[in-house]
């Protein structure tokens, strides 16, 4: 503001002109510059390209995440393993910032889920209602949806939630009966636009191919149904590099933790959970 008054005085004499630049060069030297903005994200991407030059680093980097003090895990995995002051540890509500103890289990949380042997993994079936979700979502930022073995089918996070409300969605729909399922799909149908973008990249793509003797490379069916290209997983085998590696990649807060055969949830790994055990060790 100090700049803009300078500029008006000018058409008024030199000294005003004086006057708005000595303002403006105290303002300057008073105040701190913003120079950068990041996140968790791209402080991993940082990590990772720093130590994959740093020997001493690959024997943490190279143990299982599956036995690290890390994220939120199934009652028979050990439960929360992370630090009970870590902010929202465990995704526990009842335990205001902090999360369940290893092996514990709220049982208020017990009688709201409708997988209670996942627990403390808070988990959702896709018949659930929206309004069951809203009553779990308060200390976690997402809820694997699973079918009623506990495999994993989908995620269903507050990107979802906010997306549908700022459509108006929930205002024409009763809460108690419209389904996660039903949410899901309503959020992610592609609009007119992002389909007529669709065809013409695939069309682009087609003849871009022919062009070299090539078949385009479309969207092939997936290889198993689970899990959902939105639901990004690991299994506890998986090293510490690799889920920091996948955690580093724009979109991704969180690794839902599944069987290598089953695809049963097992546990949830996320960028704070990461972020604060690299912090402590």
């Amino acid at each position: 503001s100090a700049g803009c008054a300078g500029g008006h005085d000018a058409s008024g004499g030199g000294a005003g002109v004086g006057g708005g630049v000595g303002a403006f060069a105290g303002h300057r030297q008073s105040t701190a510059q913003l120079l950068h903005l990041t996140n968790l994200a791209e402080v991993f991407a940082c990590l990772v390209r720093h130590f994959r030059g740093v020997p001493s680093a690959l024997p943490l980097f190279s143990q299982p995440i599956g036995a690290l003090p890390i994220g939120t895990w199934t009652a028979a995995l050990g439960g929360f393993r992370g630090s009970q002051r870590q902010p929202g540890g465990g995704g526990n509500p009842a335990a205001g910032t902090d999360g369940i103890g290893a092996g514990g289990q709220d049982a208020s949380a017990s009688q709201s889920t409708p997988i209670p042997g996942l627990l403390p993994v808070k988990a959702i079936l896709p018949s659930s209602t929206v309004e069951d979700a809203f009553k779990m979502m308060p200390g976690c930022g997402a809820l694997p949806v699973v079918d009623e073995a506990g495999r994993l089918v989908d995620v269903y996070a507050r990107a979802d939630v906010i997306l549908l409300a700022a459509e108006n969605t929930y205002r024409r729909v009763s809460l108690s009966e419209f389904t996660v399922a039903q949410a899901l799909q309503v959020g992610r149908a592609p609009t007119a636009e992002q389909r007529r973008a669709a065809a013409e990249y695939a069309a682009h793509a087609a003849a871009a191919a022919a062009a070299v003797g090539a078949q385009p490379a479309g969207l092939t069916p997936p290889q198993r149904a689970l899990p959902t290209p939105r639901a990004h997983t690991c299994t506890r085998g998986d090293t510490l590099r690799a889920v920091v590696e996948a955690l580093s990649l724009p979109g991704v807060r969180r690794l839902v933790v599944v069987d290598a055969n089953s695809h049963a949830v097992e546990g949830v790994v996320s960028l704070s959970d990461v972020a604060a055990f690299l912090l402590q060790t």
